[in-house]
Parts: structure tokens; C-alpha cells; sequence
């Protein structure tokens, strides 16, 4: 009868010991999954009323050196050395007209179909479609891509027009030359195709950021926005064009520098009257 109390005894031991292994080997890859190197954080603006009232909102946005503020602070954040300040947002573009080609092609920002809707655009009844984009700043181009995409007099505004790189999925219906008629912020632009991404073309930030490109549009930021005088809405323009430059990423050593990395944002718009700050993510 013992030696069965025994026997009992030492499989509950085994038992438990099988099960305390099992139970740390998922935490060790529970851990590994995503404890990974980040290196890149979204700086981020804190202008939510969340943080706000609307009233303290529209107050802020209405200061008469808000938009020179957003200026500055943009300025300084592609100055710093110890830094790099990945200018990047994912804005999607509305093509202007019907829309033809494949719904695989257009964003339906992560729900719906949402091509050929008719919306009424600067006095005219229009259709647009959304597609993919990312806007790039010229110094962000190397850490994406490795690479210039763009030439140099691509980040100098030029009117309403600007230059245009496409993913490599839309080479079988467009051409180098060829011109896309697009909203962006609730502004008409013309685009020009100046070349295409490679096949399978991605840009790879951390284990959870990244995207295929061969559906994206990429675009261009400008250095500086030429003032429109004919617009009612070139400062709100201005200011909304603005806030996504500022809202790129800030690419860190690695992940034990955030806190370092958050403390620098912070401060830089603090000496602008500004509330940024570095989301941690995961």
C-alpha cells in the first residue's frame, strides 16, 4: 500500500514537472515572439480630446504661429544627429474619375468596397476611388528604401503638380509620363508616373509595421508648401499638411533608447508650444 502511495506520489511529481516545463517553454516563446529589436517609433501628436476639449482645440489650431510652430519643429527634427527622423505617413490618395481596374488595386481602408463614389468636389459632381499611399520626405527615402526614389526637384512644389512612383502592380495600366488626377487633403493635384517599384517590393519597420508595396502609390513631400494666395483654406491646408510631416517615426539604436527618444520629442516641441510625443507600441 505504501509503495503505491509512492508510486502515486512520484508520477504527481513527474506530472507537474512536465507541466511546469510545457508552461515555461510557452512563455519563452511567448516572449521571443514579441520581444523583437524595434527600432522605429511614431511620433505622435497629442491634439485628441482625449487629452482636449474642443473648444481648447479650435483655440489651439486658431493661434496665429501655430503653423510656423509645426514648421519649426519639422525643421528640427531632420537637423538632430543623434536621432534620425523618418518622415513616412500612409495618407491614401482619391483618384479622380471612373474607376476601372482592379478592386485588388484600390483601398477600401480596411472595409468595404469604396470605388467609383460619387461625391460633389470644388462645385462638380465627381467619382473618385481611394488607393494605397505612402508620402515620403526626400531624407526618408534611404532608411525605407535604401535608395533615392525621387529626384531632388521632386521635394520642390510645383504648383498643384507632382511626381509619382507606383507599385509595381498598376505597371500593366499605367506608363512612365502618364498623368492621375487625384485628391489629397481635400485638394485637387495632378501626379505624374515618373516610375515603378520592383515586384514584391515591401518596407519592413519591426515584426508588426510593415507593408507590400506593389499596391501603394508613393508621393513625394515638399521641403516647403507655396503659399496659394487665390485659397480661403491655404492655411488650413497648410496646417493639416504639416501635422502628417510630423507624424512620421523616430529611428532609434534600439528599443532601450525609447525613453531617451520620447524626453527629445517632447522637449523639441515644447520649445514650440507643441504636444508630441513617442508612442511605444507594443
Amino acid at each position: 500500500m505504501n509503495l503505491d502511495k509512492k508510486r502515486k506520489s512520484v508520477d504527481l511529481i513527474i506530472t507537474l514537472a512536465l507541466l511546469a516545463v510545457i508552461v515555461l517553454f510557452l512563455l519563452f516563446a511567448v516572449k521571443n515572439k514579441y520581444n523583437f529589436d524595434k527600432s522605429f517609433f511614431q511620433v505622435i501628436d497629442c491634439y485628441s480630446t482625449r487629452n482636449y476639449t474642443i473648444e481648447q482645440l479650435d483655440a489651439i489650431y486658431a493661434q496665429d504661429d501655430f503653423l510656423e510652430n509645426l514648421k519649426a519643429f519639422n525643421q528640427e527634427l531632420h537637423l538632430n544627429q543623434e536621432f534620425q527622423y523618418v518622415e513616412v505617413e500612409t495618407q491614401a490618395l482619391e483618384l479622380i474619375g471612373h474607376w476601372d481596374k482592379p478592386a485588388s488595386l484600390a483601398n477600401g481602408y480596411g472595409h468595404k468596397d469604396l470605388t467609383n463614389q460619387t461625391i460633389e468636389h470644388e462645385g462638380k459632381e465627381i467619382e473618385i476611388t481611394p488607393v494605397n499611399s505612402l508620402q515620403v520626405a526626400r531624407q526618408s527615402q534611404q532608411p525605407l528604401f535604401g535608395r533615392e526614389l525621387f529626384q531632388d526637384q521632386a521635394f520642390v512644389q510645383n504648383k498643384a503638380n507632382v511626381s509619382l512612383i507606383l507599385g509595381n502592380s498598376f505597371q500593366k495600366y499605367y506608363n512612365v509620363g502618364d498623368q492621375i488626377e487625384f485628391i489629397y487633403l481635400y485638394k485637387t493635384w495632378t501626379g505624374t508616373v515618373a516610375g515603378f517599384l520592383d515586384s514584391g517590393e515591401k518596407i519592413r519597420m519591426d515584426d508588426f509595421f510593415h507593408f507590400d508595396l506593389d499596391t501603394f502609390i508613393i508621393m513625394p513631400y515638399f521641403e516647403q508648401l507655396t503659399p496659394d494666395g487665390s485659397s480661403l483654406d491655404d492655411q488650413k491646408f497648410q496646417i493639416s499638411y504639416y501635422i502628417q510631416k510630423n507624424f512620421g517615426y523616430l529611428k532609434l539604436k534600439d528599443k532601450k533608447e525609447y525613453r531617451k527618444g520620447k524626453k527629445y520629442i517632447e522637449q523639441t516641441a515644447s520649445k514650440y508650444h507643441l504636444d508630441y510625443t513617442l508612442l511605444k507600441g507594443y
